[in-house]
């Protein structure tokens, strides 16, 4: 049986992003920066249909996932937008045994690289079991128990060059920053070719996990913001906020933490409002 290929999309390693400003929704550097990420996402659904796969979703996951513009996606390509809580983290409910191709990659928190940051700009670090880890790695352990594998990772060369030391079978394209019309062509061909070798290869994949349980610590760039942070069994350490268990409760408790601190508990309606006022306006 076929593998669904499963596009992951995030917005800072796409061709043409330079700035952070490009990449915060609403602003008018952002509305031509959604046509860069909708392409280099369509490039790796393309190249992956090319070589076979019968079902291609694309998960739009950068902020509250209204970037990648939907007329532009047509059938047999599916569009998912947005973050939800179950069953998993972020991505929802995900075809097992799939394969996964991370798009528009970017370099994790205290890495030298474009744009670096995990999941939030506050980070000053972000490691597991004391060992700096990006977000396609994190990704790829969410899905583990899927029997998801990660084939793919595009993005700029210290996002790609981040993932593939953790994780050495997958495919790779260096994304540059800046370049004509023509340069363009040229990297979403590759990223079409290595998504499609991706693909063939799917037996060669692995399915990428950590230990039964984890350390996770994460870093504060500002002073005060890990007691602002500190939610659940978070332990505090100065500005660093450590929590260990399985991954996966680790995860959510992340990702609760990351984003609203004490307010978690006011996730999910906020996301929800978002994506809705989101849609009205820039759709």
């Amino acid at each position: 049986m076929q593998p669904v290929v499963y596009v992951l999309s995030d917005m800072e390693g796409s061709f043409g992003i330079t700035s952070m400003a490009q990449c915060v929704p609403g602003s008018r550097l952002w509305q031509k920066a959604r046509e860069h990420a909708t392409l280099d996402a369509l490039a790796a659904a393309r190249g992956a249909l090319s070589a076979g796969a019968e079902r291609v979703i694309i998960h739009d996951t950068h902020a509250w996932g209204v970037n990648l513009l939907a007329h532009l996606v047509s059938h047999p390509i599916e569009l998912k937008t947005g973050h939800y809580s179950y069953p998993v983290p972020i991505l929802g409910d995900i075809p097992e045994n799939s394969l996964m191709l991370a798009v528009a990659a970017h370099v994790g928190a205290g890495r030298e690289g474009h744009l670096p940051h995990t999941f939030r700009t506050r980070f000053a670090k972000v490691e597991i079991d004391g060992r700096p880890v990006g977000e396609a790695e994190l990704y790829a352990a969410l899905v583990a128990k899927k029997g998801v594998r990660l084939g793919l990772v595009t993005g700029d060369v210290s996002a790609v060059d981040e993932a593939v030391e953790a994780l050495p079978w997958v495919k790779r394209v260096n994304v540059p920053r800046r370049g004509n019309d023509e340069d363009a062509k040229a990297v979403r061909s590759n990223i079409a070719e290595a998504a499609a070798e991706a693909f063939s290869r799917f037996d060669e994949m692995k399915v990428h996990q950590f230990d039964k349980t984890i350390t996770m610590s994460c870093t504060f760039k500002e002073r005060g913001e890990a007691r602002r942070h500190k939610v659940g069994s978070w332990q505090i350490d100065g500005e660093t906020l450590t929590l260990s268990g399985a991954y996966q409760e680790v995860f959510k408790s992340f990702l609760d933490m990351a984003y609203l601190g004490h307010f978690s508990f006011l996730g999910p309606p906020i996301i929800a409002a978002l994506r809705l006022i989101s849609r009205w306006r820039f759709s």
